[in-house]
């Protein structure tokens, strides 16, 4: 009896507690005052565009840490910073030698930034070794399709096409089974790599499928998430991440793949077209390849900062988290990325709402945790850190509010009232809070609401990926996205005050969510 007494309790308080939260907000909203100071300071030129491990970088974070404690937060542990270390390489050298099938031919040789461009690894690579050609590289879930059924592997060096089952007609039956759902899930690169790893592959050379408009740079920036070319960068990863194992992808662009048809016979419009067919026998397989493939591999090690603040709960086990990046894409010549946009937004939208939680006097539920992440821009490496290391402070997580990007709008909004909000669609009740949560708003948002499962393109993967609940918020991407005309003076404060204020309800939903139930007698 007690059992289902404490059930319709709990039934009651989620059904219930909706209206008046979103109706009385308990915590005062930020505005304007609250964010742009802190906004316009972390975007100044003084702050040469806050890279990750730059001076730029240190003195953002010294900025928010004593922001912190002037507002009277208190550290996670010692101070108000969580260092965590990164590994930075890139390859200086690279080769890739098709060989000859009799030793009295030459070799041809491919030209590195011209025929063929490199995903690196760690470490500096060699190989020479046989060819295998995997199709496009692909194992779809239930693995009834199998590019790698019937291979042998280890060892060798697979090759695939760029794409997806039966691409090359998008309406058979071999994308619609298999290419289509992929598609969808976001496969790609990743699992083409992913699954030549699992079956011992040494290298992946990555064939563009057929002609695209995209050149071999535009075409590699595409695949590897990179910014644009007069932004280059080396590849990042977290120290402790320094054994996840990793095959080089030679991606051989149009040029490459031309060069490689003429001394091979490849067809590459033939093979996707050929995929096509459920029969595979009817498949034209490239005849066997000898291939040498070379790296040479520069790296650093230097520190990264996250800055956390916290306002004490009455359980200390558990924790709702809030956070934004703070770092961007620094300085590359007299090219300063101010990142106000990208995302000083976010993180002077982390200490407004630090402010007003603590000006409120509110002993919340639950520790309050207020977080600006480094390393974003580099691969999430800050918010992956925190992550990886909760289980030394909190038993659970709550939830998780992203914000990265929401000072701005897309050139399609123009009301400029569009927020895209993303969460776990299996998460119902949060879908349904957020919506009647931006109907109390003063001034009501336009929300585009989308399922964030499976994805990681901000702070909020780290979180999703342990499987804690998470909402993140983005007004849109703009012309000026990772240029060095992303600045203070182009910021839309009226609409981030808005999201804010949606943001603030949002913590209070987590917290009043961390409540005990109160049984009846």
């Amino acid at each position: 009896m007690l059992f289902c007494r404490v059930i319709c309790s709990l039934f009651l308080l989620f059904a219930g507690f909706i209206a008046p939260l979103t109706a009385q907000n308990q915590v005062c909203d930020p505005e304007k005052s609250d964010f742009v100071p802190q906004l316009k300071a972390l975007s100044a030129a003084r702050m040469t565009g806050r890279e990750t491990g730059t001076d730029g970088g240190r003195m953002a974070g010294n900025f928010i840490a004593e922001y912190q404690r002037q507002i009277g937060l208190q550290p996670m542990s010692g101070d108000f910073f969580q260092p965590f270390q990164v590994i930075r390489y890139r390859y200086s050298q690279a080769k890739f030698e098709l060989l000859p099938a009799q030793k009295t031919s030459d070799s041809l040789t491919f030209r590195f930034e011209e025929d063929f461009m490199l995903i690196p690894c760690q470490k500096s690579f060699s190989a020479t070794a046989d060819v295998v050609f995997a199709d496009y590289g692909m194992i779809s879930p239930d693995s009834v399709y199998n590019d790698f059924r019937g291979l042998e592997v280890n060892g060798k060096i697979v090759m695939v096409l760029e794409g997806y089952p039966g691409e090359a007609d998008s309406m058979g039956i071999i994308y619609q089974l298999y290419g289509k759902p992929m598609r969808q899930k976001g496969e790609g690169l990743e699992a083409q790599k992913r699954n030549a790893m699992h079956y011992g592959a040494s290298a992946l050379i990555l064939l563009k499928a057929y002609d695209n408009l995209l050149s071999n740079i535009e075409w590699f920036q595409s695949l590897n998430g990179q910014v644009p070319e007069n932004y280059p960068d080396w590849r990042h990863l977290l120290a402790s991440d320094s054994v996840t194992k990793c095959i080089p992808v030679f991606a051989t662009g149009e040029q490459g793949c031309e060069r490689l048809e003429l001394a091979t016979g490849i067809n590459r419009k033939e093979l996707a077209a050929g995929m096509c067919e459920p029969d595979t026998k009817k498949r034209k397989i490239p005849k066997p390849l000898r291939v040498h493939l070379e790296a040479v591999s520069q790296q650093e090690i230097f520190d990264g900062r996250n800055v956390i603040g916290l306002i004490r709960g009455n359980d200390s086990s558990r924790c709702v988290v809030v956070g934004g990046h703070y770092d961007h894409l620094g300085q590359r010549g007299d090219s300063i990325f101010f990142g106000a946009d990208d995302n000083a937004s976010g993180a002077s939208g982390v200490l407004a709402l630090a402010k007003k939680w603590k000006e409120s006097g509110i002993r919340p539920a639950v520790d309050l945790i207020f977080a600006n992440w480094d390393g974003e821009e580099k691969g999430l490496l800050g918010s992956s850190a925190f992550v990886g290391s909760l289980n030394q402070y909190y038993s659970t997580v709550v939830g998780y509010i992203n914000m990265d990007m929401i000072s701005r709008s897309e050139a399609a909004d123009t009301a400029a009232r569009i927020v895209s909000v993303g969460l776990k669609s299996a998460d119902s009740l949060l879908n349904r809070f957020v919506v009647e949560a931006n109907q109390h708003l003063p001034r009501p948002l336009m929300l585009d609401i989308w399922d964030a499962t499976g994805h990681s393109g901000s702070d909020y993967g780290p979180f999703l990926e342990a499987g804690y609940p998470i909402l993140t918020f983005f007004t849109g991407f703009h012309d000026d996205y990772h240029s060095p005309r992303d600045r203070f003076e182009k910021i839309d404060s009226e609409k981030m005050e808005d999201v804010l204020a949606l943001v603030n309800r949002c913590i209070q939903y987590f917290e009043k969510l961390s409540r005990p139930a109160k049984v009846p007698d």
